[in-house]
């Protein structure tokens, strides 16, 4: 029962405690009442079951007092001791008892039941509060629950605190790293604008040859665009020479491969398959003021080629447009080679190719296009490759049946046909696919 008023302790008895059993022995466990008396509780009227000879009140079914060790009266009311007894607030208790006006332990061998067993006492008495702390013993009373294990159960709550923490800490980080990856080249750390749908201004800024693709590289502005991306699709995008003529053009899906501005400024390579261009790559590489034209809207012919490297490709434009532009190419290709073509009447030479418009061959109807296209492979392949027509030359036209093809030559001059078959077979061409030829 907790007190409302103001403990005393009787002169007599705190004069012999020692300040151990003053501070813990007696004040830490349910018998601290034994040596005080509450002068609020008799003011008020309360009623307590006392010792006869000391006072102290006596937990109801006890038979002497563990304060003075005075035997109980028979007349006291006589009760089993209580279910709720708890061995950390008496695990220091022993029965006590007044001898020479001083505080002795009673052995446990004269009779008197221990208080705990030793196990338990011992397990109270490594637990029990320092002497800076006399209140915990009635903190524990009145919470009900001991000092120390709340103290244990706070400590095996830190893990899990720490680990919360270490969590959202972690968090915290992750979500500033993105943020500051997603801000890094955006002046002020402004939020990319939307996505730029005016075509940009574009310069040509170089071309090279890989293979047989011609690689062009642009440089793009567009003030408006700012710090957004460019991903139109249905893109054409168009190279011409100084005088206006069209050398090269593809369709191309910026959809699936943004360009990103940084500043309105960006960079980006497109590379021009042989069917794509019009002139040989190494003519278009001596342009000089070579122009480019971005379109949007366009529809490609077929499938996307191909990337060169890390040059996106395009898809081929109309077919019409394709056929009419390779006709002219092969024209004017024919009379660029014709003067190569007659120094070579009075030695042999290698075939390459011989092909016209609707041939059926290699699984495929042949197109302008696909002529041209083939042309400017074998070109990049062997650099004095040239292009004739076959009605121009007595051996084609004197052989009977159509003459109307297109014929590739390696550009080579031998002194016999078998010098001429022999360069065949050395690059790796079977006797149906390339002959010696003696033009005429």
């Amino acid at each position: 029962m907790k007190c409302a008023g103001d403990f005393v302790f009787g002169s007599s008895l705190r004069a012999s405690l020692t300040p151990a059993v003053y501070n813990w022995g007696i004040c830490a466990s349910s018998a601290c009442a034994a040596a005080m008396r509450c002068v609020t509780c008799e003011q008020q009227g309360r009623s307590f079951v006392r010792c006869r000879h000391c006072g102290n009140e006596l937990v109801p079914g006890a038979t002497v007092c563990p304060v003075c060790g005075a035997p109980v009266a028979a007349d006291a009311v006589r009760e089993p001791r209580p279910a709720t007894f708890e061995a950390t607030q008496t695990a220091v208790m022993q029965p006590i008892r007044v001898q020479n006006g001083k505080l002795v332990t009673t052995p446990e061998s004269e009779g008197m039941p221990p208080s705990v067993p030793p196990a338990v006492a011992a397990t109270a008495q490594s637990s029990k509060p320092s002497v800076a702390d006399p209140h915990a013993a009635q903190h524990d009373a009145e919470v009900g629950e001991p000092e120390s294990m709340r103290r244990r159960a706070t400590r095996s709550r830190r893990p899990w605190i720490l680990g919360l923490i270490v969590l959202v800490v972690l968090a915290l980080a992750g979500a500033g790293i993105w943020a500051w990856m997603h801000r890094a080249g955006k002046p002020g750390g402004v939020a990319p604008a939307a996505e730029c749908t005016v075509n940009p201004t574009a310069t040509v800024s170089g071309m090279q040859a890989d293979g047989a693709n011609l690689v062009a590289s642009f440089d793009l502005s567009d003030s408006a665009c700012r710090n957004g991306r460019y991903a139109q699709s249905g893109v054409r995008v168009s190279l011409l020479n100084e005088a206006g003529v069209l050398q090269a053009a593809a369709v191309f899906d910026f959809a699936k491969s943004p360009i990103v501005f940084r500043d309105g400024k960006a960079a980006v390579k497109l590379a021009f398959h042989p069917t794509q261009y019009w002139t040989p790559t190494a003519t278009i590489a001596q342009e000089q003021g070579l122009k480019t034209q971005w379109s949007a809207n366009a529809a490609g012919n077929g499938a996307v080629l191909a990337a060169v490297g890390d040059a996106l490709g395009g898809a081929n434009i109309a077919a019409e447009e394709s056929g009419d532009l390779a006709h002219k190419a092969l024209d004017a290709q024919l009379a660029a080679d014709r003067g190569a073509a007659r120094s070579l009447t009075d030695a042999y030479t290698s075939q390459l190719s011989s092909k016209r418009p609707g041939m059926e061959v290699d699984g495929k109807t042949w197109t302008y296009a696909d002529i041209y296209g083939q042309f400017l492979t074998l070109k990049a392949q062997y650099p004095h490759a040239l292009l004739v027509w076959a009605p121009d030359y007595a051996n084609y036209a004197d052989a009977g049946g159509p003459a109307d093809y297109y014929v590739v030559l390696n550009g080579e001059r031998f002194a016999t046909a078998d010098e001429a078959q022999d360069w065949c077979t050395r690059n790796g061409y079977g006797t149906q696919d390339c002959l010696p030829v003696h033009l005429k």
